[in-house]
C-alpha cells in the first residue's frame, strides 16, 4: 500500500474524511481529547508520526534530572516495543517528542491502525511519566548539591 492510501483509510475509520491539511501531506490529529498527533507522508512509502510531549524545565539542574530518568526510562523499555518510537529532544525549541516511523509497503490498513494506536499509547505514557517526573518538589524536599 501507499502512504497516502494508507492515511486516508485511517482518516475514514475515525471519521476524519474532512480533515485538512497543515501544509501539503501533512496533518495534525488529537486524540482522547489532548494528544495532538501530526502524520506526514513522506513520499509514497513512508508515513512518520510526532507527538510534542512538553519543554524541558527553565532550571537546568532540573532539566538535566529530568533528561536523565527519561534516558533511564527508555533504556528500561527498549525492547518491549519501545524502540520503534524515538525520543528526540529539539535544541531549539526545548521540546521532547516522539518520532515513529511506518513503512507504507510493509502495512495494510489494519496494520497501520494498530501502529498509530501503540505510538498513541506510548505518547501517552511519556506524557503521564514526564508530569510527575516534571512536577516540582515540595519545599525542603531534596538538596541540591
Amino acid at each position: 500500500m501507499t502512504s497516502e492510501v494508507l492515511v486516508a483509510a485511517l482518516f475514514e475509520r475515525l471519521g476524519l474524511t474532512d480533515l485538512q491539511p497543515e501544509e501539503p501531506g501533512r496533518w495534525r490529529v488529537v486524540f482522547d481529547g489532548d494528544l495532538a498527533v501530526d502524520l506526514q507522508v513522506l513520499g509514497p512509502k513512508k508515513i512518520r508520526l510526532e507527538a510534542a510531549l512538553g519543554p524541558l524545565p527553565d532550571d537546568d539542574y532540573r532539566a538535566e534530572m529530568l533528561l536523565r530518568t527519561t534516558l533511564q526510562r527508555n533504556l528500561a523499555f527498549m525492547g518491549g516495543g519501545v524502540a520503534k518510537n524515538v525520543l528526540i529532544l529539539d535544541p531549539d525549541r526545548g521540546i521532547l517528542s516522539i518520532h515513529r516511523t511506518e513503512i507504507a509497503e510493509d502495512s495494510d490498513e489494519e496494520s497501520f491502525a494498530a501502529a498509530v494506536e501503540d505510538f498513541v499509547n506510548a505518547a501517552e505514557g511519556w506524557l503521564e511519566f514526564l508530569a510527575v517526573e516534571a512536577a516540582p518538589s515540595p519545599p525542603g524536599f531534596a538538596m541540591r548539591m
